[in-house]
């Protein structure tokens, strides 16, 4: 994306854009001033009262909304209350990157926004990249040097594996998943989270691996919440990228804006 305009920004002195990341577990809502995310807000689900009292008095110009399930009624009122126009991420928007995806209406929106930040921030270069997101599911998706989204892999995420074999087992506890995390685990503890937390940085290393087999090796970015915890366990170099679905939020509002222009 181009540099913000300077002088339309000064015009516009006080302007605002709010972009909505609804997850699995919260929601991220940034802030954007003048073309930079500039404030965020972290919403848990079925705390729309408190987000009532943070956006009292304020007004949005534009508002981007991701979301991997439905987004609340209450919530989707107060997004209409205080912005003056709200953008649903999805395929059918004009968005800035193609997308090779056979079934491109299930392709989640912040998967999209994922790989758009990648090409936003210039990431895609000489080979490919690929996108761990580490979340509620671990998602690995791949963008191509020319900035085409090919499509990707989801699996379990870290906490998700500890409960699905707390829930599903007699005796496997529920352990934290920040701790000794062995290549092989010397305790139940300790075995549990070489499984759950080393298997999901294996995971997004065996898919490194084979990109690498197939051309250019591809360029890991991590993000996600448990990117830190995944990050020290990965043999490929990577680029930790916390806002990365911001970002490509923020490219998509950008591109809209432009093509109406």
């Amino acid at each position: 994306m181009g540099k913000p305009d300077l002088q339309r920004c000064a015009r516009a002195a006080g302007a605002e854009w709010l972009l909505c990341d609804i997850g699995n577990t919260q929601s991220k809502l940034h802030v954007v001033r003048c073309g930079a995310i500039a404030e965020l807000m972290l919403v848990p689900h079925g705390r729309e009262e408190w987000l009532r009292e943070q956006l009292c008095g304020r007004r949005f110009e534009e508002c981007l909304v991701s979301a991997t399930g439905e987004v609340s009624a209450a919530l989707a009122a107060l997004l209409e209350e205080h912005c003056a126009r709200v953008w649903h991420l999805s395929c059918e928007l004009p968005l800035p990157l193609a997308i090779d995806y056979r079934s491109p209406h299930t392709l989640g929106a912040d998967r999209i926004a994922a790989a758009a930040g990648a090409v936003a921030l210039g990431i895609a270069g000489e080979g490919p990249v690929l996108i761990a997101d580490a979340g509620t599911a671990l998602t690995l998706d791949v963008v191509s040097a020319d900035g085409r989204f090919l499509g990707g892999n989801i699996s379990p995420g870290v906490r998700m594996r500890i409960e699905a074999l707390h829930g599903h087992t007699a005796h496997l506890p529920a352990i934290a998943s920040e701790g000794d995390t062995p290549l092989i685990g010397y305790s139940t503890d300790t075995a549990l989270r070489a499984g759950c937390v080393g298997g999901v940085a294996r995971e997004i290393d065996a898919l490194a691996d084979a990109l690498a087999r197939d051309g250019a090796p591809a360029l890991t970015v991590l993000t996600g919440g448990d990117a830190e915890l995944i990050a020290p366990l990965l043999r490929h170099p990577y680029r930790l990228e916390h806002d990365l679905v911001a970002h490509g939020m923020l490219a998509i509002l950008q591109y809209q804006l432009q093509k109406q222009n």
